[in-house]
């Protein structure tokens, strides 16, 4: 299970593998986000492994609680390999948009050259 963020101003929904099947992990995540300023209610799931805490975004800022989840263990920076696999789907898209570009330009060129030399002669 990879780690999942989703966060919109006032509500933040973390995946997590440390919380999946662990009810344990999810109480005392309970507790230590509770104190926090700003955080006005936290709710755990340990089948799914998702973490939700609504908050005010004006006393905290969305930021300052993802870097917080990131301190205690539960999310982690995105994955390098995984960045990696993103960039290269996109690198192949890019190539694949460029193939069929080309592919085009060059079947109108050779259809403009055709009616050129059919209206010549």
């Amino acid at each position: 299970m990879a780690h999942y963020l989703h966060h919109i101003p006032g509500r933040l929904r973390i995946r997590s593998p440390r919380l999946k099947r662990n009810p344990q992990e999810g109480s005392a995540a309970k507790a230590t986000l509770a104190g926090v300023t700003g955080i006005r209610t936290v709710a755990s799931n340990h089948v799914t492994g998702s973490l939700t805490i609504t908050y005010d975004p004006s006393c905290l800022p969305g930021s300052d609680l993802t870097a917080l989840l990131r301190q205690k263990g539960y999310l982690t920076p995105a994955l390098p390999a995984a960045r990696a696999r993103a960039d290269a789907g996109t690198a192949l898209g890019d190539r694949l948009v460029k193939t069929a570009v080309g592919v085009v330009v060059e079947k109108v060129l050779e259809r403009s050259v055709a009616s050129l030399i059919a209206a010549v002669v």
